[in-house]
């Protein structure tokens, strides 16, 4: 029982950040700085990753334009025969 009683006194001042020294704190500042930072190798990796994503949605618009144009080519060309068709029987 002696023997957790201090122990207990060692929790209760880190419990309490009233009790932390200045030093404390400075060498708790470090670890809180680099949270939001990614290693520059990671975010290299995630640049060309979204530039990968980028350029298939780009390449795959392309291509759905491409379809579109060709959809409409063909049935403007079936109109026109379909036109050609209706002034022979008139």
């Amino acid at each position: 029982l002696h023997q957790r009683h201090p122990d207990l006194q060692d929790k209760s001042e880190f419990s309490n950040p009233d009790r932390l020294s200045f030093k404390d704190n400075e060498e708790f500042e470090p670890s809180f700085e680099c949270v939001n930072q990614k290693p520059l190798g990671e975010r290299k990796e995630e640049d060309k990753l979204w530039e990968q994503q980028a350029k298939q949605q780009r390449q795959e618009e392309e291509q759905r334009q491409t379809k579109r144009q060709e959809t409409l080519q063909r049935e403007w060309g079936e109109l026109e025969m379909l036109d050609r068709e209706r002034r022979l029987i008139e």
